[in-house]
């Protein structure tokens, strides 16, 4: 079960409201997630890179959770 208050998420969250994209990456290093790092080139700015990486790192840890859910 999906929480909004999962400490990931909010730690995501917070970091992500910093506009520093390079936290947000180190955190989903930490976590341990693979993600796709890659940004198309018009990702210029730190809050354009923010909004294409958290998506990616969020879907990383869903998949990440679920695999080791139990049930």
């Amino acid at each position: 079960m999906k929480d909004n208050l999962d400490p990931f998420r909010v730690l995501l969250g917070v970091l992500a409201s910093q506009n520093e994209s390079d936290l947000i990456v180190a955190a989903s290093n930490l976590a341990g997630l693979a993600v796709d790092l890659t940004l198309p080139e018009e990702d210029r700015t730190n809050v354009q890179r923010i909004r294409t990486l958290q998506p990616r790192i969020l879907k990383a840890y869903d998949a990440l959770v679920s695999r080791y859910r139990t049930n």
